[in-house]
């Protein structure tokens, strides 16, 4: 107040302070560092920004906590700059001070309509606070929009507030949303699930995080998902509701996370789905999915594969070397309630025992046989994607009598380059000269370019590089060892089982003109093209793909035209 009578009276000046740049708080930050943190200056720096957004007084104050505590302490708000901050709320008038609290609810941004539904002021009333609180530099136009000057300014307020009140002005917010925007609500749903569960209404907090994770999921951001399924089974939880939210949530979480092939805490959320559901059809459902491990030898080698489901036909979904079992699970969730599904852990990956050097087709078809033995109930269908096809092929040859049909995706004559199989690229050229060079970081992702090609499937091709940069070094680098037994063509006119084709004609990886060739010679065979998809058709065209192979295995038929 001194300061502000002596503005009055000409005798202080007042010097508004712009943002630094990005670059010019690095540098501060850096000369302002304790020596014993002076190695990690500029990642400091670069946290600092993103807290203070250039503002020079909470730079410093950053980082005079930062020389007294520890640096994750320190970016925490500092007193200093909270004691500021309070003593400008406190100068404000009771209107301006409640539309404050109000903003903060709502979030960094916000629009004057929402502001003033939620405070409940009438708007001449909402204008006038607003004026005051753009005057006192706390709040700032944005556009046709209004902000926080300030992350820093919103975070004081909001935690002035009282729970009882937070909860409210959410609940407020939230009913706000949903009036004025009842015809696009799916734009809308992270922020209503964060309102509602802010402001306690757990139910409706556990539909939106619902409806996220099943958007999510459906966009292949299986990270998105998973969080929103954890959050919507937390919500659930606490609404006492003996309803199908808390065993919806739990069960799409053991989805989600099949899907990120961690199969063991997939197990974990539909037992607890089992748990809260009651007899009846939701418990065989999510019977149905779970993995269930088993393990047979060959060989003195250990073989590792999973039992789903139940029924009188018998479904063995394989995938190649390092694909990874969450590639088939798209499949496997509708299917498993029909069928009976297995999968296996080929020889090197997962829990099977490690591959040794100069592994061969033909050795992993003898190991999907004695798995096949193993599982007992008679002859499968046996589906295969990619090289894995080449390994079904061989096995069908060798052992006819454990296969009863063959479904081939997406699978190679041969794997040599420049062969009819492969399609050229420079793609292909680059994964190629990554794999001999040994960087198999680039090279699996120069590899996952050419597989998932369909739209929006980037966050896809991210985990699948991922989750294969897991696998055994030796596992990776023996997935493109030279091997004769890939190449099948010499004994397509063996196989005797009823055989269907499928294949995207936009495929990126194996030719579709592969395809027509197995199809030519096969005697059995039926093909399928699957329109505009790329080499993994399970993921982009699952409803089709499953109608597809329903059909194969109850008629032997599949679509005309095809």
């Amino acid at each position: 107040h001194a300061l502000e009578d002596l503005a009055r009276t000409g005798q202080v000046t007042s010097v508004v302070l712009g943002p630094l740049s990005r670059g010019d708080t690095v540098a501060l930050v850096a000369m302002l560092t304790p020596p014993g943190l002076m190695a990690g200056a500029e990642g400091l720096g670069e946290r600092v920004w993103a807290v203070g957004e250039g503002n020079p007084f909470v730079t410093v104050e950053t980082m005079r906590e930062v020389q007294e505590h520890a640096p994750d302490e320190a970016l925490a708000l500092p007193g200093p700059v909270r004691e500021v901050i309070t003593r400008r709320l406190e100068r404000l008038t009771g209107r301006s001070r409640a539309l404050l609290a109000a903003a903060a609810a709502i979030g960094r941004e916000l629009e004057f309509e929402r502001l003033r539904e939620v405070s409940g002021l009438d708007e001449e009333a909402t204008a006038q606070g607003i004026e005051e609180l753009v005057r006192r530099r706390l709040l700032v136009g944005i556009g046709e929009r209004l902000g926080f000057a300030h992350e820093r300014i919103r975070e004081v307020a909001y935690a002035e507030l009282p729970p009882w009140r937070r909860a409210r002005l959410h609940r407020r917010i939230a009913e706000a949303i949903e009036e004025s925007y009842g015809d696009r609500l799916p734009d809308f749903w992270e922020a209503l699930a964060e309102h509602w569960e802010r402001g306690e209404a757990w139910a409706r907090a556990a539909h939106y995080h619902l409806s996220v994770a099943d958007r999510a999921r459906r966009r292949y951001a299986y990270a998105t998902a998973e969080r929103a399924c954890r959050q919507a089974a937390t919500a659930a939880a606490r609404t006492r509701d003996d309803g199908a939210a808390p065993i919806r949530a739990l069960e799409l979480l053991g989805d989600v996370v099949s899907l990120r092939g961690d199969l063991d805490r997939a197990n974990e959320s539909y037992r607890a789905a089992l748990e809260a559901a009651p007899a009846g059809p939701d418990r065989v459902r999510i019977a149905n999915k779970l993995h269930h491990p088993r393990v047979t030898h060959r060989d003195g080698a250990i073989l590792s594969y999973y039992e789903h489901g139940a029924g009188d036909e018998t479904l063995l979904l394989t995938n190649p070397l390092i694909y990874g079992l969450e590639l088939l699970q798209p499949v496997l969730e509708p299917l498993c309630q029909e069928f009976r599904i297995i999968t296996m852990d080929l020889r090197g990956t997962g829990r099977s025992h490690p591959i040794s050097p100069g592994y061969t087709t033909g050795q992993h078809a003898a190991d999907i046989a004695a798995v096949i033995e193993a599982a007992g109930k008679g002859p499968v269908t046996a589906m295969g994607i990619s090289k894995s096809g080449n390994m079904l092929v061989r096995l069908a040859v060798a052992a006819p009598w454990l296969v009863k049909r063959l479904v081939l995706i997406g699978t190679p004559l041969d794997v040599t380059p420049g062969s009819l199989s492969l399609v050229p690229g420079e793609g292909d050229d680059r994964f190629r000269e990554a794999l001999r060079a040994g960087d198999l970081e680039r090279a699996m992702h120069h590899f996952a370019a050419t597989i998932f090609t369909d739209p929006d499937t980037g966050e896809l091709a991210e985990q699948f590089t991922r989750n294969v940069l897991r696998q055994p070094r030796e596992s990776i680098l023996g997935n493109w060892m030279p091997d004769p037994e890939v190449d099948i063509a010499p004994i397509l006119e063996q196989v005797k089982a009823p055989t269907l084709i499928l294949h995207g004609t936009e495929d990126r990886r194996v030719s579709v003109a592969a395809a027509h060739q197995l199809a030519r010679h096969i005697p059995d065979a039926r093909l399928y093209l699957f329109e505009g998809r790329g080499h993994l058709p399970i993921f982009t065209a699952t409803d089709e793909f499953c109608d597809v192979l329903r059909r194969f295995v109850r008629t032997g038929e599949v679509a005309t035209g095809r």
